[in-house]
């Protein structure tokens, strides 16, 4: 480790980004929806290569410098990139831009919550002690509620105003399940 004086945002110590990532950083943090920064201008600020995944090369550290530097910028500046393989470039996303990213990540999620509740129907509650058949309920709940909110039934139904089917299940049969009792 050098003598060199460190910024408290850039250093070799854990929890401290890198020198790269801070350059990335300092690239994006301004950038307004519709901005472009290509591969190459990006390696040229960060100097250092950054290819995507899936391309043989040694820019792969780079790609995943980016890749911090847009979480970082979300959460401290708020502009939200995005990479779009076609174009080969970032991308600063405007609020349709956004809409659709989280659209998509909503509908993965659901799929995702189909597929834990599929899972967890097949598990053996029998074979269970009273611990891991309260685990079992809670994961089962947890599932079933993001499956459900993440339908695109629920969706169609928020977005027309028709929300008077969804209500609030009963707490006492909420709790219950997750005591492990049975017969609820």
């Amino acid at each position: 480790m050098s003598d060199q004086a460190l910024t408290p945002d850039v250093g070799p110590f854990p929890g401290k980004m890198g020198p790269y990532t801070a350059r990335a950083i300092e690239r994006l943090k301004d950038g307004k929806p519709g901005d472009r920064v290509t591969l190459h201008e990006m390696a040229g600020c960060m100097d250092r290569p950054c290819n995507p995944v899936g391309v043989p090369s040694e820019g792969r550290l780079g790609f995943a410098n980016v890749a911090t530097a847009i979480h970082r910028v979300l959460v401290d500046h708020g502009p939200f990139w995005q990479w779009d393989r076609t174009e080969r470039a970032w991308i600063c996303q405007d609020n349709d831009g956004r809409m659709r990213e989280t659209h998509r990540r909503h509908r993965h999620i659901g799929r995702r919550a189909k597929k834990n509740v599929r899972i967890l129907v097949g598990a053996d509650r029998s074979a269970m002690d009273t611990q891991q058949r309260q685990n079992h309920s809670v994961q089962q709940v947890i599932a079933g509620t993001l499956a459900v909110a993440t339908s695109a039934s629920a969706r169609k139904k928020l977005l027309t105003g028709d929300v008077t089917h969804f209500h609030d299940p009963p707490s006492a049969k909420l709790i219950a399940l997750m005591q492990g009792q049975e017969n609820v």
